[in-house]
């Protein structure tokens, strides 16, 4: 490589894939003794060099008595080779898995592995590399062969499902080629790519929040399958915000590189004078109190859907949503209990999932629920309960819908979420 271009490999360098690596500390241990053995090749200055196939071939581990800075060296003589300048050894292990991504690929003890090819392994872990910036580790691999004459399907799990970060992969295994696969997962902030950085600030003050807000959290989900019609991946970027008291205060989501949604605290001074007397109506009427202190409020704006909604907190129990828009009519609005609703309260949420909490959720009486709705419903809504039909969700213990009907048609719907005890943690009304 001539000295004249070290800069621009410098910058080259500072960015994705090379700034970050996915190898883990064992596993970069066992590719860098693979790694150790290979020699410069002199006079090349091209990136495709001898380096990328004499990397394909590397099977026995490197020399024993080479030490870090036997493979640092080693390693930065074959980069060397291949065009790509490095330093104090600071991206060998991008360089490495840039130009032989299997090795990057982890996998359990007890997979598999035999069912995997090596283009197979190649495709899995470029595909978790380039959308999850990371490698999980491969913890099943399964013929999924119906019939012995048939086509069949390689099926790849990485991670656990109940994880933050999971992957799956169907493959053709007559042709290695990918069928599908999802992925999901927790990236380091500091792996947020600079196209999104950069549009935080304005992003935040067009809601009118603040735009000094940093990312807290990344989290990215991204799905291919042949019933898409472009053929695309679908990609989904989830950055949630905050400041210096690491609460998060924001979020901000990508699909693909268009971003579709945006929400911010605001400051109470400018919340809209209408929002914050509509939100004072509906807690005095939920709960009878007419002067609790506004405590907090945010804006939510979904360009995909067309709809934006505002979030104000009253107190430290009462939670009001209002939408506007798109689905302005359908839902005009919404209070949450927050010191007793599972979307809130840790304790209620763990006892709903319990086979015993969800038993006692379905066994609480429509008498009860009635009771204890009908106040609310009367205050907030002006509307006779007693004409409303109402019916349990099966699906969702402890969730409920009150239907008024019109001939055949539904032409109001009250949804409601109680508790063990019938008090209601939750309304909203929706108008068919």
């Amino acid at each position: 490589m001539k000295t004249g271009k070290r800069e621009e490999w410098e910058e080259v360098l500072k960015g994705e894939p090379f700034a970050g690596s996915a190898f883990t500390e064992r596993h970069k241990q066992s590719v860098l003794q693979r790694v150790a053995g290979t020699k410069a090749i002199q006079g090349q200055s091209d990136v495709d060099s001898p380096f990328t196939k004499s990397m394909e071939k590397l099977n026995l581990p490197g020399p024993r008595k080479s030490r870090k800075k036997g493979w640092v060296a080693a390693i930065t003589a074959a980069a060397a080779a291949a065009g790509i300048l490095l330093w104090n050894g600071q991206y060998m292990e991008s360089v490495v898995e840039r130009l032989y991504p299997a090795s990057a690929l982890l996998l359990a003890d007890d997979v598999n592995k035999e069912l995997l090819t090596e283009p197979m392994k190649r495709t899995i872990a470029v595909t978790m590399r380039d959308y999850l910036g990371k490698q999980l580790e491969v913890t099943m691999v399964r013929d999924d062969t119906a019939f012995p004459n048939d086509s069949h399907t390689i099926y790849v799990q990485a991670g656990q499902k109940t994880d933050h970060n999971y992957a799956e992969f169907s493959i053709d295994a007559a042709t290695g080629e990918m069928q599908s696969w999802t992925l999901r997962g927790q990236m380091d902030v500091s792996q947020l790519e600079p196209r999104y950085l950069s549009q935080i600030p304005a992003l935040l003050q067009g809601i009118g929040s603040d735009g000094t807000m940093k990312p807290l959290q990344v989290d990215r989900s991204a799905h291919m399958s042949p019933s898409e019609d472009d053929g695309q991946p679908e990609v989904m970027t989830l950055v949630k915000l905050g400041n210096e008291n690491g609460k998060v205060e924001g979020s901000i989501i990508w699909q693909q590189d268009e971003v579709i949604y945006v929400s911010g605290s605001i400051d109470l001074e400018r919340a809209p004078k209408e929002a914050v007397v509509r939100a004072e109506q509906a807690v005095e009427a939920y709960c009878g109190y007419s002067a609790l202190p506004l405590t907090s409020i945010a804006y939510n704006k979904n360009m995909q859907d067309h709809w934006s909604k505002w979030d104000l907190t009253f107190g430290e129990r009462y939670l009001v949503t209002l939408f506007d828009g798109k689905y302005g009519k359908d839902a005009e609005v919404s209070i949450y209990d927050m010191a007793l609703h599972p979307a809130f309260n840790s304790d209620a949420r763990e006892e709903a999932k319990t086979d015993q909490g969800k038993q006692r959720l379905r066994d609480v009486p429509e008498s009860t629920i009635r009771e204890a709705a009908e106040p609310i419903i009367k205050n907030m809504f002006h509307a006779p309960l007693e004409e409303y039909s109402f019916s349990q969700d099966a699906d969702h213990p402890g969730q409920g819908t009150f239907k008024l009907e019109q001939g055949n048609q539904v032409v109001d719907v009250l949804r409601i979420s109680y508790d063990a005890e019938g008090r209601i943690t939750s309304l909203s009304r929706n108008r068919e």
